[in-house]
């Protein structure tokens, strides 16, 4: 995987999309144990460490669980862009904040939403099926509920 990183001109405003090179190295000998080329679409926050030895990756509506040979798998799916993530000291929590479309049936796999019925407020003249609902979760790390 050694050489240059594909990156799109500055001024090109056809996608955030940037390349991530993730090496794990094994120390102190620096041997190479594990490299990987991701993709992520947008210039947010992408990568939290886990005490495991685990780490979730985040792209657009998703994370991803990784392990030490930097293999992913999914983990959470979202309805809409996961803004930003945070957890408790111990791990056990993640708090997540969605930008999710109102009234937007959930896809299999998806994070349970709240009943959009409650936000029913109109918002700078537009109705609330117009308007993006951010959505505040606190999940459990183990089980995504």
């Amino acid at each position: 995987m050694p050489g240059l990183i594909h990156r799109e001109s500055a001024d090109s405003d056809e996608t955030d999309e940037r390349q991530i090179r993730a090496v794990v190295l094994l120390l102190p000998a620096g041997r190479v144990e594990a490299e990987a080329l991701w993709s992520v679409h947008d210039r947010a926050r992408y990568l939290w460490m886990l005490k495991d030895g685990h780490f979730l990756l985040r792209d657009r509506d998703g994370l991803s669980l990784g392990d030490a040979a930097l293999e992913l798998k999914p983990f959470l799916h979202f309805p809409g862009p996961v803004l930003w993530l945070e957890m408790d000291p111990t791990q056990q929590f993640l708090v997540t904040d969605s930008r999710e479309p109102m009234g937007t049936a959930a896809r299999p796999g998806d994070v349970s939403s709240p009943d959009s019925a409650a936000a029913s407020t109109v918002v700078d003249g537009q109705k609330p099926a117009e308007q993006p609902d951010m959505v505040l979760r606190i999940l459990r790390r183990d089980s995504g509920q």
